[in-house]
């Protein structure tokens, strides 16, 4: 867990970067990494102010990144 602080350094320290907004998400709303991947559009309803957590992405066991099955 982060103090508001670290909290404050580390969106501070992202400002303008690629995953800014899903950071931002993620600490405001207190989400887990794999709820905040498991997002999309569909997900969210700007007009409502309601964003649902329908699912949540986790790696499997000895899963490697930009590996095939055979890899």
């Amino acid at each position: 867990m982060l103090t508001p602080k670290q909290a404050r350094q580390l969106l501070d320290s992202l400002k303008g970067h690629q995953l800014e907004t899903l950071y931002v998400t993620m600490l405001g709303l207190g989400l887990r990494r794999g709820e905040a991947l498991g997002l999309s559009w569909t997900d969210v309803s700007l007009e409502r102010g309601i964003l649902v957590i329908k699912r949540s992405l986790k790696r499997e066991e000895g899963a490697h990144a930009g590996r095939g099955q055979d890899g």
